[in-house]
């Protein structure tokens, strides 16, 4: 399949607001946008704290290159509160405890 860095697909010289969602090639998109990254007042990226696909970053990884660009971390939507078993409701497995 042919890519294209964000970089070259945007051509606007800033942007106000990033959305990434690319099923675990966030931090690739990111390093791809190096030239539009630091005009963004917001940047919403879908990160995984558990690794579901061998060899893809984690949030920390994200986190890192994003503090590196100047940005931090504001809020963490739509987090499930589902934990992974053992420690999980028999009762209720799909409950949160948290």
């Amino acid at each position: 399949m042919e890519t294209k860095r964000l970089n070259d697909v945007i051509s606007e010289s800033e942007i106000d607001f990033l959305q990434i969602d690319v099923q675990s090639a966030a931090l690739d998109v990111l390093c791809s946008a190096e030239r539009l990254l630091p005009t963004a007042m917001a940047v919403e990226v879908e990160m995984e704290f558990v690794s579901q696909y061998e060899g893809y970053p984690l949030f920390l990884d994200i986190d890192n290159h994003m503090r590196g660009q100047g940005f931090q971390p504001h809020a963490l939507s739509g987090l499930s509160r589902m934990f992974y078993t053992p420690v999980s409701n028999p009762a209720v497995p799909l409950s949160g405890l948290n």
